[in-house]
């Protein structure tokens, strides 16, 4: 952080109470009582709140790549935050991955329409349909099929054919996505 960051004391604590609550803690800039400035603060978001998005959107957009900056550098130091919460929050989680594809039903089709005409494209019209079909149908317990070469990867797109499937854990195929071995480095 930069000296241009810091901000000053806002507050300071006089002798008089407020007249409302009783706080000593005041606003330097005009004395005002801070906990019934952060109260009217409160009820009027919750009066309006299109003012209280439009007024984050703003600061977001204001502080757009000062927080994702901060965000990067925070997923840098803390990699296992994601799967540490979602341990601890799965049902949860998984509610709301529910409630979300129940909300967003369209959207849901949409990927998945869009990664089954991935799958055909990726399908040689030479390739070995019943080798496929074994090769799922044979997938051990807890385990997934996956394309060694990603078919809708970045730098290259393998082929639906069975010398490009495996089986991986949930958690390595889900840690692999939709990366080739290359693109890791």
């Amino acid at each position: 952080m930069n000296g241009s960051m810091i901000r000053p004391v806002t507050k300071i604590v006089v002798g008089k109470p407020c007249k409302k609550c009783g706080s000593r803690d005041k606003y330097a800039s005009n004395h005002s009582c801070i906990r019934c400035r952060q109260e009217r603060a409160r009820m009027f978001h919750q009066a309006n709140p299109e003012a209280r998005r439009d007024d984050c959107r703003r600061r977001y957009a204001e502080h757009r790549e000062e927080r994702r900056e901060a965000s990067r550098q925070w997923k840098q130091q803390n990699p296992n935050a994601r799967r540490e919460y979602y341990a601890q929050h799965k049902e949860k989680e998984l509610a709301q991955n529910k409630l979300w594809r129940k909300r967003n039903h369209r959207d849901v089709i949409y990927l998945a329409t869009k990664r089954k005409k991935r799958i055909v494209r990726a399908t040689p019209s030479w390739a070995n349909e019943q080798a496929i079909r074994l090769f799922y149908r044979s997938c051990p317990p807890n385990m997934e099929v996956d394309h060694v070469v990603p078919i809708g990867g970045r730098i290259v797109c393998g082929l639906h054919v069975p010398w490009n499937l495996q089986y991986l854990t949930p958690e390595a195929n889900k840690k692999k996505n939709n990366r080739w071995p290359i693109e890791q480095v």
